[in-house]
């Protein structure tokens, strides 16, 4: 359902993308009771795209760090949700471009200004879609998720029973097994 587009021009680490993948997912599935399935995270690392300029000043040649995100709003997801998800997904992604550990890549050679801003997360926008499908269904508006999975069951039973599609077999033991779906579902 959301898709979270990362580009980012720091060096990122198969651990580090992994790190902030499982964080978005895991963040954004519990704070809008969204299956672990339809959470999407795209990383890109643009090439040197030309002058980069910001408050008419050039920055650069590589788009900084950013993550946009295409999702759903509506009275049960107000701005003040997304702006604290936002304030998460920063959080998190300043300690995993700095966690060694991670394999986060060292600009020791760097001034420490100049490193600092090859690693800074320059902006998170959330950008609301109309309607949307995914995996051949038609995305529910906000607040109508319950509805929406128990109109689909069939059909997710029937990706598992007859096509063996093991990520739907562990969206349905997701479902069944959170605590919010089980309120959202009764």
């Amino acid at each position: 359902m959301p898709l979270y587009e990362v580009s980012h021009c720091v060096p990122l680490s198969r651990e580090q993308k992994d790190a902030i993948a499982e964080f978005i997912t895991d963040l954004h599935a519990t704070t809008f009771v969204t299956p672990r399935q339809f959470v999407n995270v795209a990383f890109e690392q643009p090439a040197p795209i030309g002058a980069i300029y910001s408050g008419a000043k050039l920055r650069g040649q590589t788009k900084p760090n950013f993550i946009r995100a295409s999702i759903r709003v509506g009275p049960s997801r107000p701005k003040e949700k997304y702006d604290e998800v936002g304030l998460k997904i920063q959080k998190r992604w300043d300690e995993v471009v700095n966690d060694a550990a991670l394999g986060a890549y060292s600009f020791d050679k760097l001034p420490a200004k100049e490193a600092a801003q090859v690693k800074k997360l320059k902006g998170i926008v959330f950008f609301p879609f109309v309607a949307a499908l995914e995996d051949g269904l038609v995305v529910p508006g906000p607040a109508d998720e319950a509805t929406w999975l128990k109109d689909n069951m069939v059909y997710f039973q029937e990706q598992v029973d007859v096509h063996d599609n093991d990520d739907i077999r562990e969206m349905l033991k997701e479902v069944n097994e959170r605590e919010d779906f089980k309120k959202l579902l009764q």
